[in-house]
């Protein structure tokens, strides 16, 4: 799935504004400073800014120039009103569902707040209030699902800068029914991350308190690690990190049927039958793996099934996985790796983060990673109980697996044709322990940190008196499953 499957799943609508008088009563972080444009000053608050297209066109082209080109060819008037956003490091400024604005204060408000002028409101509350269509400027958005009940959340993909977000409603605006909207969640930055090494010693974090005069949480587990990040970017310890977007106001669809509006409607059109290609037949997908079950006498426990399946929807690139970081783009990650390196004095190893990652199985790019140690598939049964062990879940779960990619190879089922019937001829899958012992075709995780590069980069420039080893002992590869291209030249021979 390409990176604009957040730009289908999420939902849209046009947003119009009204120009305030001046004596209309605004709260402390609005401020009302009309100049004529029939829309309000770029001193709305530090954080909003209502926009015209001409205002933000230049960025357009840079990022995007088709869709650029298309809108300066409608040439839409002032009216069309667009909204520029920042957010903060670890924002999640789309909460189930519902759209929260920057206050102006580092804080958010629900676009449904008495406080939110009603011509915001006007403007941005369509869809029932849920999300409105948005362009992404600078860093990326994740869109993930919150469970209550599992530590980690499934992440759906994210978005860089350049797509656009949330257009499947305005295309048709009764054809989704079945799309449950508040659900989602979007975070300003990743909100699937951690730090490989071990960082849970509570006497570093005291020495970052006394320096700073502030109190920081040891994180107990990995899944803790995103709330200890954004925690230190809001202690004002990891500079400045923000996502920009434009939200689209709903005069920029009420005429999306029309004629002056073809292109870009076949635009939108494009990008949603991306997104969808793969979910709108993922019933048929669910009945051949069951017809692959019973032709083999097999019954997988519904943990393996899951898994298995996750792992063939990363390699299709229809789901993000984990791979290291060395940019800013995802998170504070320079300034994170200089704090745990000279203030929390990370020992021996180097502070590798990993975040989303989308594997192209048609394109080059970096291996991902699925652990079991930090389950985020979508769609996950719970861990059989009795009599189970991770290098026992691994075992069954590559054996899955590879009954799978023998299926498809074989052609028995005429599935050919398909993107997934290419994935065993294109994609690896390498199945990583701590401790493999005597399991076939499971490997040491030592050879995963070695064989990846990306494990021995990071962004920050520092300089060591010694080697940094590699953390084989991290809870994330001890029980690992790396998605990588098949080498051409070795399969040649």
């Amino acid at each position: 799935m390409s990176l604009c499957t957040v730009c289908a799943l999420n939902h849209i609508e046009h947003p119009f504004i009204i120009a305030l008088k001046p004596w209309v009563f605004l709260p402390p972080f609005f401020t009302s400073d009309f100049q004529g444009k029939r829309c309000y000053s770029v001193s709305m608050n530090k954080d909003l800014q209502c926009l015209t297209w001409q205002d933000v066109k230049s960025d357009f082209f840079r990022l995007n120039k088709e869709l650029a080109e298309i809108i300066d060819e409608i040439n839409p008037p002032d009216d069309f009103r667009l909204y520029k956003a920042q957010y903060p490091y670890g924002s999640i400024y789309i909460q189930n569902g519902h759209l929260h604005l920057p206050d102006g204060q580092s804080g958010l408000v629900r676009l449904d707040n008495p406080k939110i002028p009603k011509q915001i409101q006007a403007d941005l509350h369509y869809q029932y209030g849920t999300y409105p269509v948005a362009f992404v400027l600078d860093k990326i958005v994740e869109l993930y699902l919150p469970f209550p009940h599992r530590e980690t959340p499934a992440p759906f993909t994210y978005a860089t800068p350049g797509t656009v977000m949330s257009t499947l409603s305005v295309l048709g605006k009764n054809t989704f029914a079945h799309h449950p909207r508040f659900l989602w969640s979007f975070s300003a930055g990743a909100r699937s991350i951690l730090m490989l090494p071990k960082i849970s010693k509570v006497k570093n974090y005291q020495r970052i308190q006394r320096k700073h005069g502030l109190q920081v949480k040891a994180p107990q587990k990995t899944t803790d690690h995103w709330e200890l990040f954004k925690n230190l970017y809001q202690k004002e310890l990891l500079g400045d990190w923000n996502l920009s977007i434009i939200f689209f106001s709903k005069q920029w669809f009420e005429h999306i049927e029309t004629k002056p509006y073809q292109k870009l409607r076949e635009y939108l059109e494009k990008q949603i039958h991306k997104t969808l290609s793969f979910s709108t037949n993922i019933q048929f997908w669910n009945a051949y793996f069951s017809i692959i079950h019973n032709t083999a006498g097999i019954r997988p426990s519904a943990y393996a099934y899951d898994t298995a399946k996750h792992l063939l929807l990363l390699s299709m690139g229809v789901l993000p996985g984990m791979a290291p970081v060395i940019n800013d783009d995802t998170a504070p990650v320079k300034a994170l790796q200089q704090l745990f390196l000279e203030e929390y004095r990370l020992q021996d190893y180097l502070p590798i983060i990993l975040a989303p990652s989308i594997f192209d199985p048609f394109k080059e790019c970096p291996p991902i990673y699925y652990s079991l140690h930090y389950p985020n598939a979508l769609e996950l049964a719970p861990k059989p109980t009795e009599h189970s062990s991770t290098i026992l879940e691994l075992y069954e779960i590559k054996n899955l697996l590879h009954l799978y990619l023998r299926s498809l190879q074989s052609e028995e089922l005429n599935v050919s044709h398909t993107v997934l019937s290419e994935i065993p001829q294109l994609v690896n899958f390498d199945f990583f322990h701590s401790d493999p012992g005597n399991y076939r075709d499971i490997q040491n995780s030592e050879t995963l940190l070695e064989n990846d590069p990306s494990f021995s980069k990071v962004s920050y420039d520092f300089e060591s008196k010694k080697p940094r080893a590699h953390p084989t002992s991290a809870s994330f590869i001890r029980g690992c499953v790396k998605i990588s291209h098949k080498d051409k030249n070795k399969d040649s021979e």
